[in-house]
C-alpha cells in the first residue's frame, strides 16, 4: 500500500463531530489502497474525550502523538482555582468584613490577570491556540514521512495549525500535500481578527492556497468563496461531510415514551442558542396547545459555552426546568441512541446571515437516522439540503412565529398519527455521504497526484 500522513490535531481519544472527518478518513482509506500513519495531539486537557472512538481506527495503523503546548491550559486551571477561591470568599463574608474585602480584591486581580494573559495570548498565539504545538508537529511530521516513505500528506482543519505542518512539510520534502478546510479560515464568521494580525493570518492562508497540491473542502459555497479570494490557486474539491453507516448498527433507542420529545446533540454558541425555541415551547404551554406532560426536550452536549450561563438561566426564567434535559458530553454511540428515541431532531444554527454557508456535521447523522429534523437555520447550503432530501421542516433561527408554528404543526402530526411528520417519498440516494465513499473520493485526489496527474 502507499502511505499517506494524516494530520489531525482534533484525532480520538478526543471526542465531538470534529474529529469524525479524520477518524472515518484513517478507518476507510485502507480499502482504497492507502495506509494512514496519523500524527495527532497527545490531549493532555481536551473539553471532551470519547476513548470509545479509537476502537473504530484499525489495528495496526501507526499514531504519534506530540505533546500540547497550550497556555490555555494553564489559563483554565488557574480559573478553576480563583472560582474555589471566591467561593470560600462567599462563606467568610458572613464571618469577617475585612477578609471578604480582601477576596474581592484577589478575585479583582485574578481576572485582570486572566485578560492580560489572553491579551498576550491573542497577539502571540498566531494562527490559533494550537500554534505551540504546531512548532513540535512540524519537525515529527518530517521525520515520519522519511521514517515510514510517506507519498502524500493530508492535513485536515481546523485548527489551522494542522495546515501549518502541512505547509513546512511540503516545502522541507516537496511531497504532495492535500489542504481541507471543514470551515473557513479568514472567511470564516467567527473570524475576528484585527490589524497585524489579520494581515499574518491572511498571508498564511494565502499561501496555503497557493503552495497545497489540492485544497479540499466540505461545501460549494466554501468553494466559491476560496475561489473568489484566492483567484490564482488551483479550484478547489468538494468532498461533504457524511455519515458512517456502521455507526448506526444495533442502536438502542433511549427516549421518554408517550412524550413528544426532541433532541439536540453538539455544541451551542452565544449566537447559536435555543432561546427562540425553547420561548416558543412556553408559550406553546402557556397557550394550552401543547399539553407540558406531553413534552420533553433533551440537549446533549454544551448546553452553555464556558463562561456564559444564559440557556440555562433562560430556562429557569421561564420555568422549563422539569421539561428540559441538559445531559452534557455524551459518547458518540450514545448520542445517537438518544437522537433514534427522539420523535423530531432539533438543529440549531447560528444567527448570522453568513451562516447559511455551512453545514453543521450533525446534519448527516440527523439524515442517517431518518428521524424528522425540526432546523433552525438561515437560508442556504444546509436548507438545501433539508428541503431536496425531504428530511424535515426549517425556519430561520429568529423567527419566533414561524418556530412556534411549525413546533405546534409537528406537534399536532405527533398526537393524530404518532410521527411528526409523514415519511419523505421514495429511497433517497444518499451514496455520497456516506464516509467510505468520500475516503474513496480522498484516495482517488492523493492516487493522481502521486501520478502527477491532474484531478
Amino acid at each position: 500500500m502507499k502511505k499517506v500522513l494524516v494530520v489531525a490535531y482534533l484525532f480520538p481519544p478526543i471526542g465531538g463531530i470534529g474529529v469524525q472527518r479524520s477518524l472515518k478518513m484513517v478507518k476507510y482509506l485502507r480499502q482504497f489502497g492507502w495506509e494512514p500513519c496519523v500524527l495527532t495531539v497527545d490531549p493532555v486537557y481536551h473539553a471532551t474525550y470519547d476513548p470509545s472512538l479509537m476502537q473504530q481506527v484499525p489495528d495496526g495503523v501507526v499514531i504519534e502523538r506530540v505533546p500540547q503546548s497550550d497556555p490555555s491550559v494553564l489559563l483554565r486551571s488557574r480559573g478553576a482555582k480563583g472560582e474555589q477561591n471566591d467561593a470560600t470568599a462567599s462563606s467568610r463574608e458572613n464571618q469577617i468584613f475585612a477578609a471578604g474585602v480582601s477576596q474581592r480584591l484577589k478575585g479583582t486581580v485574578m481576572s485582570a490577570f486572566k485578560t492580560s494573559v489572553k491579551t498576550l495570548k491573542d497577539l502571540v498565539m498566531i494562527p490559533d491556540d494550537q500554534a505551540l504545538w504546531y512548532l513540535r508537529a512540524r519537525k515529527k511530521a518530517v521525520e515520519m514521512v522519511r521514517r515510514h516513505q510517506i507519498e502524500v500528506i493530508y492535513t485536515t482543519s481546523g485548527p489551522h495549525s494542522d495546515l501549518l505542518v502541512g505547509r513546512y512539510v511540503k516545502r522541507k520534502t516537496g511531497i504532495p500535500w492535500i489542504a481541507e478546510f471543514r470551515d473557513p479560515w479568514t472567511q470564516n464568521m467567527h473570524f475576528n481578527a484585527r490589524g497585524l494580525r489579520k494581515q499574518i493570518e491572511e498571508k498564511m492562508e494565502h499561501s496555503v492556497m497557493l503552495e497545497a497540491d489540492r485544497v479540499v473542502t466540505v461545501t460549494d459555497s466554501f468553494a466559491r468563496n476560496f475561489q473568489k479570494k484566492h483567484p490564482e490557486m488551483t479550484p478547489p474539491v468538494v468532498i461533504p461531510n457524511g455519515f458512517d453507516p456502521e455507526d448506526y448498527q444495533n442502536i438502542r433507542t433511549s427516549g421518554d415514551e408517550g412524550k413528544f420529545t426532541l433532541a439536540y446533540t453538539g455544541i451551542l454558541y452565544q449566537k447559536r442558542h435555543p432561546r427562540h425555541f425553547l420561548k416558543a415551547v412556553y408559550e406553546l404551554i402557556a397557550e394550552g396547545k401543547i399539553e407540558r406532560n406531553q413534552i420533553r426536550l433533551t440537549f446533549a452536549g454544551v448546553f452553555d459555552y464556558p463562561g456564559y450561563t444564559e440557556n440555562i438561566d433562560f430556562v429557569k426564567q421561564l420555568g422549563l426546568d422539569d421539561i428540559v434535559g441538559v445531559l452534557g458530553y455524551l459518547p458518540h454511540h450514545e448520542a445517537l441512541s438518544l437522537l433514534k428515541g427522539a420523535d423530531v431532531q432539533l438543529l440549531i444554527g447560528d444567527t448570522a446571515p453568513e451562516s447559511g454557508d455551512y453545514i453543521p456535521g450533525k446534519l448527516f447523522e440527523y439524515m442517517a437516522l431518518g428521524k424528522p429534523v425540526f432546523a433552525l437555520m438561515m437560508p442556504g447550503e444546509s436548507t438545501r439540503i433539508i428541503d431536496e432530501y425531504q428530511l424535515g421542516k426549517w425556519v430561520e433561527p429568529a423567527d419566533h412565529e414561524a418556530i412556534k408554528d411549525t413546533l405546534y404543526r409537528m406537534y399536532l402530526n405527533w398526537k393524530e398519527s404518532g410521527s411528526a411528520l409523514s415519511p419523505a417519498g421514495g429511497k433517497l440516494d444518499l451514496q455520497k455521504f456516506q464516509r467510505d465513499y468520500q475516503a474513496g473520493q480522498l484516495a482517488q485526489i492523493m492516487g493522481n497526484l502521486t501520478k502527477n496527474t491532474i484531478y
